[in-house]
């Protein structure tokens, strides 16, 4: 699994629509191969898609996304977990261990439902 991290600042960028900066990790059985950072003078969202669908990228973490390009990105087939923050270690320790989800690592003002809600409103329940 090819993982890209937005990062600005040693922390999750807040808006992956503008995000240079990504780290990237091949995760294996149990373990992860040393990350490189990338750094991407790409303009515009689809062309940022692109470029990481090029390194084989099939995972994202990320801040806010725009509606649009998270569903290209996922008709690519990758997952993309949206509207993270905190600091990208551990950010990373929280993805390994299975508990990114928790509100800890949420954006301030955006709670785990309220992420899935934004995807397109699809699934909300009042």
């Amino acid at each position: 699994m090819m993982l890209a991290i937005a990062i600005s600042k040693g922390r999750i960028a807040p808006l992956f629509d503008t995000a240079r900066h990504f780290q990237v990790l091949h995760l294996g059985n149990d373990e992860h191969t040393a990350d490189t950072e990338l750094r991407l003078e790409v303009e515009g969202g689809p062309a940022r898609v692109t470029a990481l669908l090029q390194r084989d990228v099939n995972t994202i973490i990320c801040g806010a996304i725009t509606t649009d390009l998270s569903a290209n990105l996922e008709r690519h087939g990758v997952r993309v977990e949206a509207f993270v923050s905190g600091d990208v270690e551990r950010v990373v320790e929280a993805f390994l261990a299975g508990t990114l989800n928790g509100d800890a690592f949420s954006m301030p003002g955006c709670a785990r439902q309220q992420r899935r809600c934004r995807r397109g409103r699809r699934g909300h329940e009042p």
